[in-house]
């Protein structure tokens, strides 16, 4: 049987690419770049002072949380889906200027972010049925399920007695077969691995090396 393979202890794992976010919040602001170039063999930094609207924006797939600089003509209001992947040109995005952790939200960001996060996760619902599918233990004693909010080990093989019968079709499905809301549990989980230190990462990518 396959297993999803979840992020172990989250610090680790490869890059990702985000090719698209929701927007959590957007304001006038100012931040300064780094930037690097080469001159005389050797690699000379640059400090960059930029100005205009910028955007907190949370990716869709690993849920990485960055901030953006938009197009001075763009057209984009919060909870709005942007491509923020490779390449230009950007509808609306400029550049991207840093990741960000949940502590650099705004307060408005923080108050949007769960209804982003419960948003993405429904309209990919075949992914996350996919998750109830395939998870597989973390360690020899712990199994992915059981990092969702109230599933401990009796709901953990009632959902693998389930799948084991016949694989989920849907989060209904997982439902009435379980009595778990399964995007209550997903939403929960993503949650506490973005405001977190969490020792197990199922969902949601951190580097720290990686953060400006």
């Amino acid at each position: 049987m396959s297993s999803y393979q979840p992020g172990g202890r989250g610090r680790f794992k490869p890059r990702v690419t985000e090719y698209f976010g929701y927007v959590l919040d957007i304001f006038e602001d100012e931040r300064v770049i780094k930037t690097y170039e080469v001159k005389g063999g050797r690699r000379v930094e640059r400090r960059t002072l930029i100005r205009g609207r910028i955007g907190q924006v949370i990716g869709d797939q690993h849920f990485v949380l960055f901030e953006v600089l938009f197009t001075p003509d763009a057209k984009v209001d919060v909870m709005d889906k942007v491509y923020i992947g490779p390449g230009k040109p950007k509808a609306n995005v400029e550049m991207i200027i840093q990741r960000i952790d949940y502590g650099d939200l705004t307060e408005m960001a923080k108050t949007r972010l769960e209804e982003v996060v419960k948003k993405i996760v429904v309209e990919n619902e075949g992914r996350w049925v996919q998750f109830f599918n395939t998870a597989g233990p973390v360690t020899p004693k712990l199994h992915a399920l059981e990092l969702l909010p109230h599933i401990g080990k009796k709901k953990m093989w009632t959902i693998v007695k389930e799948r084991d019968a016949k694989p989920f079709e849907s989060f209904k499905d997982i439902e009435e077969r379980t009595g778990i809301d399964p995007v209550k549990a997903l939403c929960g989980r993503i949650m506490e691995e973005l405001m977190n230190d969490e020792k197990y990462y199922l969902f949601v990518y951190k580097r720290r090396e990686e953060k400006p």
